[in-house]
C-alpha cells in the first residue's frame, strides 16, 4: 500500500519545469484545500490526517504545497486564525470566551491559540476583541 501510496504522490507531483501531470496535481490540491477549510473545528487536523482522508501519503500533501505560500499545516493554522479573528470581533461583552471560540475551531490549547494570534495579528484574541468593540462603539456614536 505505501508503495502504490509514493507511486501515485510521484505522479501528482509539480514537474521541475513547473507542470502537472495532467492537472491531477492542482485538482488534488484544491480538494485538500476545501477539506482544510471544511473541517477546520476538527482539532486533529493535521497533514497526516488529511493525509489519511484522501488516502496518499503524507509526504504528497507536503510535495504538494511546497509551490504555495503556505504549508498545508500553516494553511490548517491561517485559517483557524482567520475563523478565530472574525468571531472574536463579531462577539460583544456576551459573546463566548477566548477559549471557547478557540476549541470550537480545533485550538485544543489556549496558550498555543494565545501564542499563534499574537504572532499573526501583534496582539492577544482579548485585545483585538476589545479594538473590534472599541471601533463598533466609535462608529455608533457617528451616526
Amino acid at each position: 500500500m505505501d508503495l502504490l501510496a509514493g507511486l501515485v504522490a510521484e505522479q501528482l507531483t509539480p514537474r521541475q519545469d513547473g507542470g502537472t501531470e495532467g492537472g491531477a496535481c492542482r485538482a488534488l490540491l484544491g480538494r485538500i484545500k476545501s477539506f482544510i477549510k471544511e473541517n477546520l473545528a476538527e482539532p486533529d487536523l493535521t497533514p497526516e490526517s488529511i493525509a489519511r482522508a484522501h488516502h496518499i501519503s503524507v509526504r504528497c500533501p507536503h510535495k504538494l504545497f511546497q509551490g504555495e505560500e503556505l504549508t498545508v499545516g500553516r494553511l490548517a493554522q491561517r485559517c483557524r486564525l482567520e475563523k478565530c479573528r472574525e468571531e472574536l470581533g463579531r462577539g460583544g461583552p456576551s459573546g463566548p470566551g477566548v477559549s471557547v471560540i478557540a476549541e470550537r475551531w480545533g485550538f485544543a490549547h489556549p496558550t498555543r491559540f494565545t501564542r499563534a494570534f499574537r504572532t499573526a495579528y501583534g496582539m492577544t484574541p482579548s485585545e483585538w476583541r476589545a479594538a473590534a468593540r472599541d471601533a463598533d462603539a466609535t462608529d455608533c456614536r457617528r451616526d
